[in-house]
This record gives structure tokens, C-alpha cells and sequence, in this order.
């Protein structure tokens, strides 16, 4: 059956606009000074004893079953007073009285005047009886002609019912919206903060179009609002989704001016609506986090779970005492926690910093294990990732609640974040069977088209921990998630391990997709933590790619922030940014003082200084402090390979590219030597490339006797091909040589290659080391299609150089 206004069915269509007609005549004809239509003398009268009778609760019970047995024929107006007596005096026990009230008021809807229509519609939500929506729909019809002559708080108190109510009635909210707009001059802060409430409750696109009228209002009236107000317009204004800064910023001022004044739940809408604005955030944050310390021994555990939400948002780093209070109180009173709100408290439990208890761990499974049945299967998703989280090792209780999910497939009823949460606590736990793996991804596979950005990262992550590599088809739909949901918000460490992935595969359209996440990342790097910027700059560094744009981005965060980058981290994005050739030589000066470089460990400082030794930029200082922290792990043998390979290249640019004001001490120099040699001979040779193995092929086919990725130890590199006889090393110039701008259409890349800075430093070692070098480039290989001419080309190329009696045969 169609509906009108997502509630109305057609077939009342016409029912409505009769309602209206005959309403609107009411309206019209039967209106007093006062607004109100006459009312006619023996109603006067029975209103009169049901007036009389409503302040005793007993006698109103007789007074309206004595009307009910004589079947006396009450007024609309006699039963809406006689309800709101009722509501008022909250008599709970009176359902035959109610429902014999309720019926007349729905067959004589139209009698009601706007007195009596806003009582009814204030005692409907407070008397808590079955009513059908026809009838709520009927009064919201008959009151949208009635409020032009209602007084400003009858109106606005009418909203605030059908707002409890949850009707929707397009024609009553529409007209409401105009009324806003009329009166929202006069509107004093105390109904401004009603209308708010009840637009954010009922959120009907119709009634939206006051907002602007009345935010306008409220930024007159800001400074009258009381804690409540403040709370819940924010609230409104968050539920929304109305983006105005202004309002909110003042809003949030006035707050921290009347922050004593704020209840629980006014406090709670004030932290919700700076986590949703963290710019207008600043150090206001800190005093809702001290009066939320204040409060944490005495709100409600929903209060106390939303608020940790909110602050976690907006105050990391500084929630030191927060997160031990609430643990505190967590884990004190854990088995007074609602049944309801038990996973949401230990979700906030498992997110504090704090140390989590032994005993808290046990005491929570098993609560958990005795009251599984009472629990849904969303409740049951969020425990199982927290005892994960929370290093709980009862196997046996993460596969009775995983049981749970296979009643009535509830797999599929779980979205996609709560399946990655628990796919991956139960494949850690190893308490997921073919069964349940298979369930898993059958639920992801159909939620895989719909991904919100959000959820992608989390989506893989958990394919991955099934050991499900997803194929080309999952990538590419999980980049058209990203790039078809450009205002969707994605955790920034999310960037970082997407990036990662599509670094590591292998699929058609890298570039393209690369440059999806280069756009995404270039908004959100200012945020991003240091350790993630670090990981995407390593991606773009495998793939051999370049976005000038991002990589400008990133050396600004850096700049400004490199304080807060760890020195692995701020050692391994300089020399990532060096090698796509993106680095600004004087930025290592600015961000790596002399004095921070002699506090790092070595592994930090060779990156750093092999860096600056492929650039020149080596002084006396620097080598000074390379050798005495190099004489400090003399027979040392736990420092890594990569550790001692980049120090003996950096005494080989030292050597061969010297400076007049610097060299390294003689003791060095017998240290690096020794390691030179121990590298080549306990290091396993990396695998050579395909285009490698061609090219040893054909010079085999030469005759020419030779040897692939050969450990040169004097400047400590692994030639890829090697002739020892004539000291000859062939550098074959595969995709992993060149960096590519992002930005340059795929076919033509060959116009936009450029050697990556490994292989130049390398290259420069080689020939100063005096070997003679010879190049093969990858795409001039393919142009020599013929197996033929390529022969014939390496012969050309080594025939000059190498004697005949150094060839075989």
C-alpha cells in the first residue's frame, strides 16, 4: 500500500483532506477572543464535575465510570479533559476509563479546541495506552489549522507532543515550519530551546526549513540559554546534521561560562557536540573533561559510557586520569552493571588506557557465559572483540558465544563492522571452524558492494586474518567504495594500511587506485598520526610512484610537526621522501639538529646519515659521531644486516667521494672492512628478477662467464649481474629502478620515468669503485622483440669490453 508523508495509506487520503476542510471551517467560523470555540452549556456543565473530581484520583475513577455506565454522551472536549486529568495525576490502573475516552476523541476529533487538543496531545505520550496512528495522524491534521491562533507556548507545546508521539504528518509539520519562521522573532530562549527539541526528535525534511530562521534566533538569544537549552539544541543540531559554526561555537562558550549549571544529560550533548567539532574543540575540551572527572563516581552508566565516547574523540592523550577513574569505577562495580548496558561498559572498559585486572577479565566472562541467552546478537558481537581485546583465554567461551550467530543465520544480520570485530577475535582465538569462516565471508561477500569507506579497512583486515586473500575483483571494489564516497570520513590510520595492501598485491590499475588514495590521504595527512604517514610514504616507495602534491603535504606536517614523530619514524619518512626524490636537503637540517641525532640509536642514525652521505653532505661533526657510535658495537653481532649494510655504504661515500674537512677514524675503517666481508658471506643472496634471468640467459648464450646478484664488499652493494673477469657489473633497469609520477597518464610513463635515488647512489658507488657499468633498460629490451636482437645486442655492448679469452667455449 502507497503512503503519504512515509505514514499515511492512500485510502486516508481522503479522510485527511475532509478532516481539513471541516477543520479549517471550525477554525474559521467558531473562534472567541480568546481563540477558542464556544463551548456548549451542558458540556460546560459535565466539565465542570470532571474539574471538580480531578484532584482526587479515586473520585475522577467513579466520576468516569459512573459517565461510562450511564452511557452519557461526553463531549470531545469532556473526554480531553478528562485524559489530561488522568496524565496529570499519573493513574495507571484506569485502561477501560482511558480506551472509552480515547474512542470519543477519535470520532469527534474535529469538536477539540486548541485548549483541549494541546492537553490531549500532552497526556497521550504520558498515559502510555494503545491508541492507533490514524488517530494521532487526525489530531496532527486538525491542529495544523488551529495553531495560527494558538498562543506561542500552546504551539509550541502541541510540537513537543506530536514530537513524543513520532508523528510525522507532513501537512502538520509544514505548517508548523511556517509558524516557526513567523514567530521565531518573538520566541523567547525557553521555547527556542522546545522547538529545537522537537525538530531534532521528530526530523522531517518539511519542518527543516525553520532551522535557518530559528539558528538565527537562537545566536540573538545565546546568552539566556540555561545548561538544558545549551544541551539540547546541540543535541538537535547534532541530530540534524545542521553545520553551523557560529551558533555552535557560541553555544559551546556559553557552556564552559555556565558549565556548573549543566546536568548529566546536558553535559553529555555538550561533549557530543564538540567531539562532532573537534576545530572549535581547543582547550574548551579540557574543562568539560575536568567536570566529567567530577561527575564519574555518579552518573548513569549510559551517561558515563556516551560521555567516554565523546571525550575519547577529541582529548586523546590527555585522558590519563579519566580512563583510570571510569576503569575504576568499572571495575568495581561491574556486576551492578544493567544486563542491557553490560558490552557497552566493557567496550568503554577495553578502550581506556588503563590497567585491566586479572579478575575483572574472568569476572566479565563469566558473566558473560551465564547470561548469553539473555543477550542479542549485537550485544553478543561487541563482547566477543572486547574479551579479545581484553587477552581473555577461554576458547571454549568465545565458541559458545559464536554458536549463537548461527540461529536464524544471524550472520548476516550483523553489519559489516561487528563481522570484522568478531572474524577476527575468533580466527586470533582460533576458535573459528570451517563452519564459522565460512559464514564470515559469505555475510562480507554481500555487504562488499555496499562498503562504507570506514569499513574497508577493517573489511580486509579481517580477510587477511582468515588467510582469504581477496582478489582483483574485491580490490577494485573497495577502491570505487573509497573514491565513490569522497565525503565520508575514514579513520586516518585506516589510509595507511589500504595504501599498504595495494602496495604489497599485484592487480591491474595500481596507479589508478594509488591516486584514489592519494586524494583521500591529501585532505586527511595534517591528522594522520606519524606512524601512518610513515607507512603511506613506504607504500608509494614500493610501488615507485609519486604524487607531488601529497608529498609537499607531508613535508609540511612534517615541518611542523616533528616534534611528535618518534626517530624511527621521522628517520624512515626522510629517507622514503629522498628516494621518490621529493626531499628538501635543508629540511634534514631543520627537523634532525646535531643534538637530536646524538641521542638516536644507530639503526635510527645510519638511515640519517646515509642519507646525507649519498647527497654530500657528510662534515666532519657528523663522521665524528658515526665513528665513536660505531666503536661502541665493536664484535657486537645483534645489530641488523640492513644496520651494518647501510654503515659500510656510508664509509664508501666516504671514501670515494671525500670532503677536505672530514674523514672517518682508521678504527672505523677495520670495523667496516670486517663486516664487509662477514655480509657477503652470511647473508643469503636476494632472488634475482625475471628481466635479470633474461638477460643472464642471453650473455650465457655468449658465452661470457658471469654471476647474478654478486656481493661487491668494497662498497657494499649486490651487483645484478656481475662479470668478474673484466669487473664488469650490468645494472638491468626493471620497474623497481624508476619512480613514476602518479599524475601522468599510464601510457605514457615511459615519458615520466626517472631513476629512484637507491639506484643512483648505487650506480655512482659502482663507478667510483672503478667497475665499468653497463645499463640494459627494461623498455628498450621489449622493443627488441626478437630473441635474436637481443643477442645481438648485448654482444655489441660487451664486445668492446670484454677480451675474447674471457669468453667461454
Amino acid at each position: 500500500m502507497g503512503y503519504i508523508s512515509g505514514l499515511v495509506p492512500i485510502a486516508r487520503l481522503a479522510s485527511h483532506r475532509m478532516v481539513r476542510r471541516r477543520s479549517m471551517a471550525v477554525a474559521s467560523n467558531c473562534i472567541t477572543n480568546n481563540g477558542d470555540p464556544e463551548l456548549p452549556p451542558m458540556s460546560h456543565i459535565v466539565n465542570k464535575q470532571i474539574v471538580a473530581c480531578s484532584e482526587n484520583p479515586n473520585n475522577l475513577k467513579g466520576l468516569l465510570a459512573k459517565f461510562r455506565q450511564n452511557q452519557t454522551d461526553l463531549t470531545a472536549i469532556n473526554a480531553a479533559t478528562s485524559l489530561f486529568a488522568i496524565a496529570k495525576h499519573g493513574i495507571s490502573n484506569d485502561a477501560e476509563n482511558t480506551a472509552w475516552l480515547i474512542s470519543i476523541l477519535k470520532n469527534n476529533v474535529l469538536e477539540l479546541r486548541a485548549r483541549e487538543l494541546a492537553n490531549v496531545v500532552w497526556a497521550l505520550p504520558k498515559i502510555g495506552c494503545d491508541y492507533d496512528n490514524t488517530f494521532a495522524l487526525d489530531l496532527a491534521v486538525h491542529a495544523s489549522n488551529l495553531i495560527r491562533h494558538m498562543s506561542l507556548p500552546r504551539f509550541v507545546g502541541v510540537m513537543l507532543g506530536f514530537a513524543h508521539l513520532s508523528v510525522k504528518s507532513n501537512i502538520f509539520w509544514s505548517q508548523a515550519a511556517v509558524e516557526i519562521k513567523l514567530r521565531s522573532r518573538v520566541t523567547p530562549s525557553k521555547s527556542v530551546a522546545n522547538i529545537f527539541w522537537a525538530l531534532g526528535s521528530i526530523q522531517m525534511d518539511c519542518a527543516n526549513t525553520a532551522l535557518p530562521a530559528i539558528c538565527v534566533r537562537s545566536l540573538a538569544l545565546v546568552n539566556e540559554f540555561n545548561g538544558a537549552d545549551i544541551g539540547s539544541i546541540l543535541w538537535a543540531l547534532n541530530r540534524l546534521n545542521v553545520k553551523h559554526q557560529a551558533l555552535n561555537a557560541a553555544l559551546i562558550e556559553e557552556a564552559v561560562i555556565k558549565c556548573d549549571q549543566l546536568d548529566d544529560v546536558s553535559l553529555v550533548r555538550v561533549v557530543k557536540a564538540l567531539a562532532e567539532s573537534p576545530s572549535i574543540a581547543g582547550s574548551t575540551g579540557s574543562i568539560f573533561l575536568e567536570s566529567a572527572k567530577q561527575r564519574v563516581h555518579k552518573l548513569s552508566w549510559r551517561h558515563m559510557v556516551d560521555m567516554h565516547a565523546a571525550l575519547s574523540v577529541f582529548c586523546q592523550g590527555s585522558m590519563g586520569d579519566w580512563d583510570k577513574l571510569l576503569s575504576a569505577r568499572i571495575c568495581k562495580s561491574i556486576a551492578q552493571v544493567p544486563l542491557q548496558l553490560f558490552p557497552n561498559v566493557v567496550s568503554a572498559l577495553v578502550s581506556t588506557s588503563a590497567e585491566k585486572p586479572v579478575e575483572v577479565v574472568e569476572q566479565i566472562a563469566w558473566r558473560a557465559s551465564t547470561r548469553m541467552r539473555e543477550l542479542d546478537i549485537h550485544q553478543t558481537a561487541s563482547l566477543i572483540s572486547s574479551l579479545y581485546l581484553l587477552n581473555s583465554s577461554n576458547i571454549a567461551l568465545f565458541k559458545n558465544l559464536s554458536h549463537k550467530f548461527n540461529i536464524s543465520d544471524g550472520w548476516r544480520a550483523l553489519s559489516v563492522l561487528e563481522l570484522c570485530n568478531v572474524g577476527i577475535a575468533l580466527a586470533s582465538m582460533s576458535s573459528s571452524d570451517l563452519g564459522i569462516r565460512a559464514s564470515v565471508f559469505s555475510a562480507l561477500q554481500l555487504h562488499a558492494d555496499k562498503l562504507r569507506a570506514s569499513e574497508i579497512a577493517p573489511f580486509l583486515q579481517t580477510l587477511q586474518k582468515f588467510g582469504i586473500l581477496p582478489n582483483e575483483e574485491i580490490r577494485r571494489t573497495c577502491i570505487d567504495r573509497i573514491s565513490a564516497s569522497e565525503n565520508e570520513v575514514m579513520p586516518p590510520s585506516d589510509y595507511a594500511y589500504i595504501v599498504s595492501q595495494l602496495a604489497e598485491s599485484l592487480f591491474d590499475n595500481k596507479i589508478k587506485s594509488m591516486k584514489v588514495m592519494s586524494n583521500r590521504i591529501l585532505n586527511a595527512a595534517v591528522d594522520m598520526a606519524p606512524s601512518s604517514l610513515t607507512k603511506v610514504m613506504l607504500a608509494f616507495r614500493k610501488t615507485g610512484l609519486v604524487d607531488p602534491k601529497l608529498c609537499r603535504t607531508i613535508h609540511n606536517v612534517v615541518e611542523t610537526r616533528h616534534d611528535e614523530f618518534s626517530f624511527t619514524d621521522l628517520a624512515s619518512l626522510l629517507s622514503h621522501l629522498h628516494e621518490l626524490s621529493q626531499l628538501d636537503k635543508s629540511l634534514v637540517n631543520r627537523v634532525m639538529p646535531f643534538s637530536k641525532l646524538q641521542s638516536m640509536s644507530l639503526d635510527d642514525l645510519s638511515i640519517v646519515l646515509h642519507l646525507l652521505s649519498t647527497e654530500g653532505l657528510l662534515d666532519r661533526n657528523l663522521l665524528q659521531l658515526f665513528s665513536e657510535r660505531l666503536a661502541l658495537y665493536d664484535n657486537d653481532n645483534s645489530m641488523a644486516i640492513d644496520t651494518k649494510i647501510r654503515c659500510c655504504q656510508i664509509a664508501a661515500f666516504s671514501r670515494y667521494f671525500p670532503r677536505e674537512d672530514a674523514g672517518i677514524s682508521l678504527c672505523t675503517v677495520r670495523l667496516v672492512e670486517s663486516w664487509r666481508n662477514d655480509i657477503g658471506k652470511t647473508l643469503d643472496k636476494p632472488a634475482p628478477s625475471r628481466f635479470a634471468l633474461q638477460v643472464s640467459r642471453k650473455i650465457n648464450e655468449l658465452g661470457v662467464v658471469h654471476d647474478l646478484e654478486h656481493w661487491i664488499p668494497s662498497i657494499a652493494v649486490y651487483a645484478d649481474i656481475f662479470i668478474p673477469q673484466s669487473n664488469i657489473v650490468v645494472e638491468v633497469d626493471g620497474p623497481t629502478h624508476f619512480i613514476r609520477s602518479i599524475d601522468v597518464p599510464q601510457c605514457d610513463q615511459t615519458l615520466a620515468k626517472q631513476l629512484n635515488q637507491s639506484t643512483i647512489s648505487r650506480r655512482r658507488l659502482i663507478i667510483a669503485a672503478g667497475f665499468k657499468l653497463i645499463t640494459v633498460n627494461h623498455d628498450q629490451w621489449i622493443q627488441l622483440s626478437s630473441q635474436s636482437g637481443r643477442k645481438a645486442w648485448l654482444d655489441s655492448v660487451l664486445r668492446p669490453l670484454i677480451p675474447g679469452k674471457h669468453r667461454r667455449g
